[in-house]
């Protein structure tokens, strides 16, 4: 009988112990659980905690709180209240007309002639006639004081301050459509076309030129001293120049054959000369 020298266990003849190889099985068997212990509670799990922790929720939280709520406010805030205030071409040529007339002459009526309108023309004109109520009240003030026969007639005042009315709008009217038809025939070769939009601006402008002027004449009228008699005959003369000078200087703006201008210029003041006199000879007979 032999025995076995590692376990002491007895063996028979020619048998060989396998103790050996069981012990070796059972380390590796304690080996491998150990192995997968640490990667099942280290490894995986702070993987897991990384992503879940950190990168998920920063992305939801800088997407919700910063880009969404700042596109809104400004769409809100700006945007749409600067689209809710339009103004229209009228009402600008307007306003600029009468910010810069003083300041920027030529500019002001540059634009106006540009960006001006048939109606917003008018609306000058009829500025215009207030302008030349106040000369008529002046001119009857200064009657009555100079002139014991004389006496103060409101009556007086509105009746000429209707007939200066009449006498602008028939007179501006008149005078665009002659400056229309004659520039028109006059500007074929160089295909330029000047419409009653265009004219009519331009006598506009000009009378309340002349009605500002005369207002500042009837001021000096007011002191009864021979001196300012003549200064402010001077400054009506001048205004009544300087009314047909502007005409022509506006009108330069769209006509491009300046060699038939003064021809134009003079049978539209003809023009319109007459239809002044037929009004004043029809409300005063």
């Amino acid at each position: 009988m032999k025995y076995c020298p590692n376990c002491g266990r007895q063996l028979q003849d020619n048998e060989v112990c396998t103790c050996q190889t069981q012990n070796a099985q059972q380390q590796n068997t304690q080996a491998q659980p150990q192995f997968n212990q640490v990667n099942a509670q280290n490894a995986q799990p702070q993987f897991n905690q990384v992503n879940a922790q950190n990168a998920q929720p920063q992305f939801n939280q800088a997407n919700v709180q910063n880009a969404q709520p700042q596109f809104n406010q400004a769409n809100v805030q700006y945007a749409q209240p600067q689209f809710n205030k339009p103004q229209s071409p009228l009402q600008a040529s307007l306003v600029d007309l009468c910010k810069n007339i003083f300041v920027r002459p030529y500019d002001a009526i540059l634009n106006f002639l540009k960006m001006g309108s048939v109606g917003g023309a008018y609306i000058v004109l009829i500025a215009t006639a207030i302008l030349g109520f106040f000369n008529v009240l002046f001119d009857e003030i200064q009657s009555s004081m100079r002139y014991a026969y004389s006496e103060f007639s409101w009556t007086d005042v509105f009746k000429s301050s209707a007939i200066d009315l009449l006498d602008c709008l028939a007179v501006a009217s008149i005078g665009a459509l002659v400056i229309v038809c004659l520039t028109n025939a006059f500007d074929k070769k160089y295909n330029n076309r000047i419409d009653f939009k265009q004219a009519i601006t331009v006598y506009a402008v000009s009378e309340i030129a002349y009605e500002v002027i005369r207002i500042v004449a009837n001021l000096f009228e007011f002191f009864d001293v021979k001196f300012f008699d003549y200064i402010s005959d001077v400054i009506s003369r001048f205004g009544a120049g300087y009314e047909i000078m502007l005409v022509g200087l506006c009108i330069t703006v769209f006509v491009k054959d300046k060699n038939k201008l003064p021809f134009t210029l003079g049978l539209a003041y003809a023009a319109s000369k007459v239809a002044s006199i037929l009004i004043n000879l029809l409300f005063n007979m």
